[in-house]
């Protein structure tokens, strides 16, 4: 029994002795002083032996005497501490951080007998975190000096880390931000792809230039541009991204106003070319078409005076054929066909002269005063052959005594060609139809233009878009999408605007509002126009 105990005790005694944490007691009164220590205790402050250690009065391993106060008052109010970090020094006085462990000893009148307690350098630790700190001290001034959004989020899309320029971009702080999802700052059609796509966003691969559309703090949609790099554990598993995130939505806007020019002045060149081409085949209709007015009249005129002596070989002899059919059924008829050979060629000589005036390279200044109804019988002039393809109902109804608007013929013609080929296009079948109105608003002093379809109408969420450039619905029939952009502009040049109104299956009413001038002092002729001219 006695060998078991001494063994025992032997064995406790060598534990001490040799394990790599430094092992202490100390008494707790008016007089502290070090009752025991092991060998790592006396090696951690520096000391030769444990005698020496416990000879050095405690208070010269403190570093700060405050702290060390501190240190005991904590610990006899809880009666234990863990790992308590405290700066203690050794015997050369040079200083170290200790992680302190300690329990408090009582008797049985429960009075503080001693403590006992670990101590374990951690010198080494804290110089680390300390790096550590300085490390992501620096990182966030850097990251705070770029103009970009520097941002890090977990696997579940949840935001670990933001800089400041997050209130830049989004309207938010760094706190605000940080702890949540970043499904929460996209756009609702953004949120709906990226449900789709999680699987593959989270493939831990690097990317590059995304465009996303987020949704600023004040509501307003921007365009980003995100990259980032997957970030992982030592042991290779997947923790989530880092990356940058900037606004390029005026770049985009600016793009896009490029693209629009170019296109505009891709337009323009192929006006240029049609007006050139449109010169050369006025030249070559209008030679033979001249030779038709001049002698069309000469031949007319020939008739009216051979026919009294036709007639009387008609009474004299009877009648005769004349080109299959006899001349009694044919006379009636021979100043028609000279009227309508007339007729044709002077509509020949309009439709050359309105196609040379729409194809002219002009001035866009607003420099004339116009009638609208001369613009709209031009226009109608211009497309009569879609609209007898598009419709069997084509109603026209143009006010009399009309204000004038100061304004450009051409440009303004422009618009309603674009707006009258649309409402063609949308047009079912033949049996629906087309309704043209002028009108004058006295209050408002302005002239308005409507033209109504009965076709196919336009969907309410494709409604806010009709404006935006290179949006069509017509992309497999060679829309560009440029038409309502380019005419809303040129409606704005001229001080009006354009408004829409659509009801799917139904049709849409465009309606053109431009300031008039003053009223006219006499009234204007009647503006009825033939829709099958």
């Amino acid at each position: 029994m006695k060998n078991s105990t001494m063994e025992r005790n032997n064995w406790h005694a060598n534990l001490v002795q040799n394990l790599p944490l430094g092992l202490f007691r100390i008494t707790f009164g008016p007089i502290e002083r070090l009752l025991k220590a092991n060998e790592a205790a006396a090696g951690i402050f520096g000391f030769e032996s444990v005698e020496e250690l416990i000879r050095a009065p405690l208070r010269t391993l403190f570093l700060d005497l405050k702290q060390r106060r501190k240190f005991l008052r904590k610990l006899i109010s809880q009666g234990e501490l863990i790992r308590e970090q405290l700066k203690l020094k050794k015997k050369d006085g040079s200083q170290f951080w200790g992680a302190v462990s300690a329990r408090v000893i009582r008797d049985i009148p429960g009075e503080v007998k001693y403590i006992d307690g670990i101590i374990e350098d951690i010198t080494s630790q804290k110089q680390i975190e300390e790096a550590l700190r300085i490390s992501e001290e620096r990182f966030r001034n850097i990251a705070d000096e770029v103009d970009d959004w520097v941002w890090e989020i977990g696997s579940n899309l949840v935001i670990r880390y933001s800089n400041t320029r997050v209130n830049d971009i989004l309207g938010y702080t760094p706190k605000e931000v940080v702890g949540r999802n970043l499904v929460d700052f996209l756009a609702p059609e953004e949120q709906n792809r990226i449900e789709g796509q999680k699987d593959y966003l989270l493939k831990e691969v690097i990317f590059a230039s995304q465009q996303t559309c987020m949704v600023r703090k004040d509501g307003r949609i921007i365009i980003t541009e995100s990259s980032g790099v997957p970030i992982f554990r030592r042991d290779r598993s997947f923790v989530g991204f880092q990356g940058l995130t900037r606004d390029i939505s005026e770049q985009v806007k600016t793009k896009e106003e490029q693209e629009l020019r170019r296109q505009q002045l891709i337009q323009a060149d192929k006006m240029i070319s049609l007006g050139i081409l449109v010169s050369g085949v006025a030249h070559e209709i209008n030679n033979p078409n001249q030779f038709i007015m001049v002698n069309a009249p000469m031949l007319k005129r020939a008739w009216e005076n051979i026919t009294p002596i036709i007639d009387r070989y008609y009474e004299e002899n009877g009648d005769f054929v004349v080109s299959g059919l006899s001349y009694g059924e044919m006379r009636g008829r021979f100043l028609e066909l000279f009227s309508g050979i007339c007729d044709g060629a002077q509509r020949i000589k309009l439709i050359v002269k309105n196609l040379k005036d729409y194809a002219r390279e002009g001035n866009s200044g607003i420099l004339q005063e116009i009638n609208i109804n001369d613009i709209i019988k031009s226009s109608l002039l211009m497309v009569s052959n879609m609209l007898k393809n598009s419709t069997n109902n084509l109603r026209i109804e143009l006010a009399q005594n009309l204000p004038l608007v100061k304004g450009n013929f051409q440009r303004l013609e422009q618009v309603l060609i674009n707006l009258l080929q649309n409402a063609c296009q949308a047009l079912p079948n033949p049996a629906n139809g087309v309704t043209i109105t002028t009108s004058f608003d006295e209050k408002k002093n302005c002239v308005l233009v409507k033209i109504k379809d009965e076709g196919v109408g336009i969907e309410a969420n494709q409604m806010e878009y009709i404006f935006d450039p290179f949006f069509t619905t017509k992309r497999d029939y060679g829309g560009t999408g440029l038409g309502l952009s380019i005419s809303t502009g040129i409606i704005e040049e001229h001080g009006g605007k354009m408004q829409f109104s659509s009801k799917p299956g139904k049709g849409t009413t465009v309606s053109i509002i431009l300031p008039a001038l003053a009223p006219p002092q006499c009234p204007a002729p009647p503006a009825d126009i033939d829709p099958n001219e």
